[in-house]
């Protein structure tokens, strides 16, 4: 015997779900004459669904300090079936230099029963990195330290006097900076040294 279609009660995962064999066909030999079918073309038993695997892994992001909010916003989902869809939320965040794990968070989209799949899930992390200061002139791009130095009359070494600066931070971040030394690269007279 064979059947034409075979469907269970509803897509979802379940246990002793309703399986329906429909427009039932019997064929064989010549003996097939001694059976029928009764007028009943179908039959019903049980099975099961069991779910199906589900994988969300958050991205290890790493990013350079911009004196913003900065979020990880990437995660892979894999094992979706058909059109069904997941949202994906609640991912690292931070503003400072540091680690920010995600606590990836998981909502069925329309049509999606999250109960149909076995989910496994990463989570990821955003890291903040420091942002490079760079020595450079007054007139600089970005974040920078300057230093400006005195004019010295000749006295035989190499201490100088001066001062130095941070221009330029981000957000409105503000940072001090000193210098434990000051010197001369030579003792001797010259310009521009």
């Amino acid at each position: 015997a064979t059947a034409t279609t075979v469907t269970f009660d509803t897509k979802n995962v379940g246990t002793a779900k309703t399986v329906t064999f429909g427009g039932i066909i019997m064929s064989g030999d010549v003996t097939l004459t001694n059976y029928t079918l009764g007028g009943t073309t179908s039959l019903t038993t049980t099975a099961a669904i069991t779910a199906a695997p589900l994988t969300i892994t958050g991205a290890n992001t790493s990013v350079v300090y911009d004196a913003t909010t900065q979020t990880n916003v990437a995660a892979t989902v894999t094992g979706l079936i058909g059109a069904e869809t997941v949202t994906i939320s609640s991912y690292g965040s931070g503003r400072n230099v540091g680690n920010y794990a995600d606590t990836l968070s998981v909502t069925a989209g329309a049509n999606t029963l999250l109960s149909n799949y076995a989910i496994t899930q990463t989570n990821g992390a955003l890291t903040i990195t420091p942002y490079q200061l760079s020595f450079g002139t007054n007139g600089g791009p970005g974040p920078r330290i300057v230093g400006s130095a005195n004019d010295k009359v000749y006295n035989a070494d190499t201490t100088a006097t001066g001062s130095i600066s941070v221009l330029g931070l981000l957000g409105g971040d503000t940072l001090t900076a000193t210098a434990t030394t000051v010197t001369f690269d030579t003792k001797n007279v010259g310009t521009a040294k």
